[in-house]
């Protein structure tokens, strides 16, 4: 969403940068309920299953998100862009519990370090999506990439069933 946020503001819904400004924020605001919905939860178990629900969901709203921007009802958008927080939010944070929790207390350290470097491959997936934007334009980009989401989480549900596993 961050790399296509700017050309959905600018160049499909027409908001300009106060709008642009008012959909992160959104999306902000999606992200503390999401983080604050899984805090009250307090998964101890099945945190498997819920990494594979946000997954899902997140991938659904970025297809979605995408979808409602043809209808060129703001304020619909910027409502679904809450919901693209709130499953984004959780996702990191289940993940990187995940990993620390399975990791021996002497490794912790070096599991944040490779946590860390999620940002030098944010950047090839920015690339990919950038070009992927240009040739088919932002709306079917968004799709598609929500729909990769939703086929690795398919995939990874088949593949790996222990993963639903994860207490």
């Amino acid at each position: 969403m961050q790399v296509f946020a700017p050309l959905f503001a600018k160049e499909i819904l027409e908001i300009g940068e106060d709008g642009f400004g008012l959909m992160l924020s959104l999306t902000g605001l999606g992200g503390v309920i999401g983080a604050m919905t899984l805090a009250a939860l307090n998964l101890r178990e099945h945190r498997g299953l819920a990494i594979m629900f946000v997954m899902a969901g997140f991938g659904t709203m970025l297809v979605v998100f995408s979808l409602s921007t043809y209808l060129t009802v703001v304020p619909l958008s910027m409502a679904l862009v809450i919901l693209v927080g709130m499953f984004q939010t959780p996702f990191n944070t289940l993940a990187n519990s995940i990993l620390l929790d399975s990791a021996p207390s002497e490794m912790r350290g070096r599991v944040m370090a490779l946590i860390s470097l999620d940002r030098s491959v944010i950047t090839v997936g920015a690339t990919a999506a950038g070009f992927t934007a240009a040739w088919l334009g932002v709306q079917y980009a968004q799709i598609i990439f929500g729909s990769i989401v939703l086929i690795g989480v398919l995939m990874i549900g088949s593949i790996a069933p222990a993963i639903r596993k994860i207490q």
